[in-house]
């Protein structure tokens, strides 16, 4: 609901199960049915909480998601599915990088998000922020946002990276080739001889 100072208010309703199992920021019960335990916990998570560090397994994970969902949409956009290719490439992909990328670099001064990485991004990590406009060009730049993620990667210098190699040596020449097909005939036979 919007309140008419233009503040958003943001309600919830969970049964006895989920309540047990839910972790909230700033939450407090306001209505709670007359037959339900009067002891149900609510478990309040510091505002400050630092977020735990990726295990090993999620990094493996994100790294193998990020560079499978950059093939994927490099793939898709060379169909013409533009719209497929975009949210693969600049949400999944990029959503995966990000992750990595927030594990891997110290943040700056500034609260966290304890529920998303995006939230705050660029206070937190500047330096990450100002690469994000590489990574999310629209639409119809799906080739070139699948190379700026491949660089944010490379950057990283992660566990793994070398492994990956293959993977993203492929995406870097499939979204290469993506490029190359974006660019007119005449234009290519100039740039080819």
């Amino acid at each position: 609901m919007l309140f008419a100072g233009g503040v958003l208010g943001e309600f919830a309703v969970f049964d006895e199960a989920g309540l047990r199992g839910a972790a909230f920021v700033n939450a407090r019960v306001v209505w709670r049915s007359p037959d339900a335990p009067a002891d149900l916990p609510l478990h309040l998570r510091p505002p400050e909480a630092r977020a735990q560090p990726l295990s090993a397994a999620q990094r493996t994970h994100h790294l193998g998601e990020a560079l499978t969902n950059l093939l994927v949409g490099v793939r898709r956009f060379r169909r013409g599915e533009r719209l497929s290719a975009w949210q693969f490439t600049q949400v999944y992909a990029l959503g995966h990088a990000l992750a990595l990328a927030a594990d891997a670099t110290p943040p700056q001064s500034g609260r966290a998000d304890p529920y998303g990485v995006e939230r705050r991004f660029e206070v937190r990590y500047p330096a990450l922020a100002a690469r994000l406009g590489g990574c999310l060009p629209g639409l119809d730049g799906t080739p070139g946002a699948a190379l700026a993620i491949l660089d944010l990667l490379d950057g990283l210098h992660l566990p793994g990276w070398a492994d990956a190699g293959a993977l993203s040596a492929q995406v870097r020449r499939e979204a290469g080739e993506a490029l190359a097909d974006r660019t007119p005939r005449a234009v290519r036979g100039r740039l080819h001889g």
